[in-house]
């Protein structure tokens, strides 16, 4: 019996070791293969698939203010943190082709051989690797053509073209499948979602409506039926269809959702409430008690915009208003709720012409607003307007409180000021009382009422009380953290917030808050030195009123069209000084004013006081010669050719000539539109003829006469390099004297790391607050400040300075280009470090190309 045995096991050896090759398909090679690869291969890669889609999906979190997503899969960075995982599953794939695949004549005879290969184009999709994963599932598509897998490459591949903004190939497919009598009704629901998610894409929620419709009737799990039933609502919300809206969300309620769907269901089912079709009382008393449940309290910032939304429906708008500020006000942890309800607010304040409260809150939704919120280039636009007219009206009311309080008697305006003083050490003693009587509570009470009870008192007794003198005004106060926000970011609440970030601000921010860090406010010295008490400060006081006046009538004019406001601050300028340099613009300004309005008296008596006054004036040659102002802009491009000409010679190193160019055009165009520009130009070119002294003088000229040009801040900043680099000299240079071009070597010496980037790309602001929370995490202990200025018209210049050495600038440098702080300035920023010597060159010459050579041979060989 023993040989027959030894036969049978020699058989089986050789049956086994017959099935291991992958050239035959017989039935023992297609059972090997076909075991090893589902159970060795397939399992486990599937398995670590499906662990990283639901730890996407958990991670996913749903913004409930927009539409929500179809396919509820994490943020990139979530996609980063699965990405072993799912390298892993494309490893166990491609080990599992590479050893098992019976590939003969074309034709594969590893059942599980194309569910690899869909694995290992799936790990690339939630990889968010979509170039791959298209190759991938294009070659799929091909390999099994005809066949399910087909069809499901085909599905899984338009995925892919929409996560890649590529919508007309994602078209070609989807129409292929819909013409596609062979198409597997088991993949109808895929083709559906695919479908309405094109269509969201495109804006077309008619027909988003309707795929999503057949996804949810074809989907038997209940979470995936609720979502859809959820975005269903949404979208005819969208439409303003709210009774299907009203439908979708009771369906969504009945689904018995997670509570925070829940919340936002019931939350919109009040604000598409049919307010014509029923007493709205009702429904406002659930909100009422939604807000009243202690499960409630994150989310008091929803409700009361659902009980805005409602009122808003009603027509009663000062309600609206009024709860949209308690949203803003109650949102702690949701920005983008508190952006929202900001936006909503500033929008009916700015419609009702309430400036400074539309300021406050449109400053608000423009920090918490993502950049690619569909109206966010008009709110910004409208947040920078407001932001200039607020500006003026403030110094108008301030210069105002000065003047008085200057002309007042010595002895009064002592008293006065001794009351401001007598109540900031009444405040004093109430916040040590406070502070007493808080640790008193807190040793006796350490329960959460006790600490509610605490936070109360000090609330109601912490309040300001606003006083007298200007700097305390109550509706100053009220908006200042949105002023807060604009300049610092949005901060932490941590002790020396302040020290810890203020290194990413210009040496003027520093000295500013330097200066009012020293003001001792229990002395009378700290009110007395702003006061105009001399005749030269209150002309310069009157000066600044003057001009804030004229602004502010022009931003009412031009910007808010507010014709009524605009003449009022127009009108009040002239009364109170008819005097002022800007008369004849003034007089101009109020005929063209009254002309629009079509008040034909008032614009025939300014039109007649224009003449009578200014006769000779460019503005009194508009009126009476309907043919001057077009014969006076076809002179701008001999303008623009002049100051070419000048930069040109500027930049020639021919110091002369253009000096001899802006001269030319200041006597022949004295009120040219370029003229802060070729002053700038002027003061450049004297430092080029007669030595580093004069140009800063001029350069001080232009700043001062053209504040708020960027003339006037770029002068700044010559001025400020000039300062922080005394021993940079300025050579003289006449006509035909030669230049040498070369960068110097100079690598002890400072430096300053700088970035170049479009403004289209990210705004200067945002900017300025990624640098700033990049310098608190990783550089809290160094002392830097950036300054920012325009290299062109497009691009925005921004400074870090300074370091003591290139080897510190570029260690600087490379940490950066590594860090996830420069992805947001986009593809074509530009990144480098320069000696302090070399950057006034670089900067007048606007020499990238010939820089960036000197930069790669200098210092990227020597890394």
């Amino acid at each position: 019996m023993q040989q027959p045995s030894k036969y049978l096991c020699l058989f089986l050896l050789l049956c086994v070791a017959s099935s291991c090759s992958t050239r035959k398909s017989t039935f023992f090679t297609r059972a090997f293969h076909n075991t090893t690869t589902h159970y060795n291969w397939y399992f486990n890669g599937e398995e670590a698939i499906k662990t990283s889609v639901k730890k996407l999906k958990n991670k996913h979190e749903d913004n409930y203010n927009n539409l929500l997503q179809i396919y509820p899969l994490g943020t990139e960075r979530d996609a980063q943190s699965v990405k072993p995982k799912l390298d892993k599953a494309i490893k166990k794939g491609a080990t599992a082709i590479s050893r098992h695949s019976i590939l003969i004549k074309g034709k594969e005879h590893n059942k599980w051989v194309d569910d690899c290969y869909l694995m290992i184009a799936k790990a690339y999709f939630y990889q968010r690797e979509y170039v791959k994963s298209i190759e991938a599932f294009r070659f799929i598509s091909r390999q099994f053509e005809g066949t399910k897998t087909d069809y499901q490459a085909k599905l899984w591949l338009i995925r892919c073209y929409i996560n890649n903004n590529d919508l007309p190939s994602a078209d070609i497919i989807i129409n292929q499948l819909l013409s596609d009598d062979a198409f597997p009704v088991e993949l109808n629901k895929q083709l559906a979602l695919n479908y309405a998610e094109i269509h969201i894409q495109r804006g077309d929620f008619y027909s988003a409506i309707e795929e999503l419709q057949t996804a949810e009737q074809l989907s038997r799990k209940k979470i995936e039926k609720t979502r859809y039933l959820y975005i269903l609502a949404q979208l005819n919300q969208e439409l303003k269809d709210y009774p299907k809206a009203s439908y979708y969300y009771n369906q969504v309620l009945k689904k018995s959702p997670d509570y925070e769907m829940a919340f936002n269901a019931k939350i919109n089912k009040a604000r598409v409430f049919d307010v014509e079709s029923g007493d709205t009382q009702a429904i406002k008393e659930e909100l009422l008690e939604m807000l009243s449940d202690a499960k409630n309290k994150e989310y008091q910032d929803v409700i009361y915009y659902g009980l805005a939304e409602l009122s808003i429906r009603e027509g009663k708008t000062n309600e609206a208003i009024s709860l949209y500020q308690k949203s803003v006000s109650k949102s702690i942890v949701n920005n983008p709720q508190k952006a929202i309800s900001s936006l909503e607010a500033a929008n009916l304040f700015y419609n009702k012409q309430k400036y400074r409260q539309a300021q406050a809150y449109y400053d608000t939704a423009v920090v918490f607003l993502p950049n690619n919120y569909k109206t966010y280039k008009q709110t910004k636009n409208r947040q920078e307007t407001l932001n200039s007219l607020i500006e003026n009206l403030n110094i108008i009311e301030n210069q105002d409180s000065l003047q008085t309080i200057a002309l007042m008697s010595e002895q009064d305006r002592n008293q006065y000021i001794d009351d401001i003083i007598s109540t900031i050490l009444e405040q004093e003693r109430i916040a040590k009382e406070q502070e007493m009587n808080s640790r008193l509570d807190n040793m006796m009470f350490q329960d959460q009422q006790g600490t509610q009870g605490l936070n109360n008192r000090i609330n109601q007794t912490g309040q300001s009380k606003g006083g007298k003198w200007y700097f305390y005004n109550a509706t100053t106060l009220s908006f200042g953290y949105a002023d807060f926000t604009r300049k610092w970011g949005k901060r932490k609440l941590e002790d020396n917030w302040r020290r810890s970030n203020k290194s990413s601000f210009s040496n003027e921010e520093l000295e500013a808050d330097s200066v009012q860090e020293e003001l001792d406010p229990k002395s009378r010295e700290t009110y007395l030195k702003n006061l105009p008490l001399t005749v030269e400060l209150l002309e310069k006081s009157n000066n600044l009123i003057i001009e804030a006046f004229y602004n502010a009538g022009a931003i009412y004019k031009e910007e808010l069209l507010d014709y009524p406001k605009s003449i009022e601050m127009f009108n009040t300028l002239n009364e109170r000084y008819p005097q002022n340099n800007n008369r004849a613009m003034v007089l101009y300004y109020l005929y063209r004013l009254n002309s629009i309005i079509e008040n034909t008296t008032k614009s025939k008596h300014y039109k007649t006081q224009l003449i009578l006054e200014f006769p000779s004036s460019e503005f009194a040659k508009i009126i009476s010669d309907s043919t001057y102002l077009e014969k006076s802009t076809s002179s701008i491009s001999e303008i623009e050719n002049l100051y070419s000409q000048a930069h040109r010679y500027y930049k020639n190193e021919n110091y002369t000539d253009a000096l001899s160019i802006c001269d030319q055009a200041n006597k022949l165009h004295p009120t040219n539109l370029l003229k802060p520009n070729f002053d700038l130009l002027e003061a450049l070119s004297t430092g080029g003829v007669k030595g580093k002294d004069q140009m800063i003088n001029r350069l001080k000229l232009v700043e001062e006469k053209h504040k708020g040009h960027q003339a006037s801040n770029t002068a700044k900043e010559f001025l400020k390099l000039l300062e922080e680099n005394k021993d940079i000299e300025v050579e003289n240079k006449q006509d035909g004297q030669e230049q040498i071009n070369s960068y110097i070597q100079s690598l002890n010496s400072p430096h300053y790391f700088i970035i170049l980037f479009k403004k289209y790309n990210l705004d200067l602001n945002t900017a300025k607050a990624l640098f700033s929370d990049y310098h608190s995490e990783f550089y809290s202990f160094e002392k830097f400040n950036i300054s920012s200025v325009l290299m062109d018209e497009q691009t925005h210049m921004l400074s870090v300075r300074e370091f003591e050495s290139s080897k510190k600038a570029l260690a600087y440098y490379n940490a950066f280009i590594k860090a996830e702080t420069s992805l947001p300035f986009g593809e074509e920023y530009n990144s480098f470090i320069i000696a302090a010597k070399n950057f006034p060159k670089f900067f007048k010459n606007k020499d990238l190309d010939g820089y960036d050579k000197f930069f790669s041979e200098t210092y990227l060989k020597k890394d």
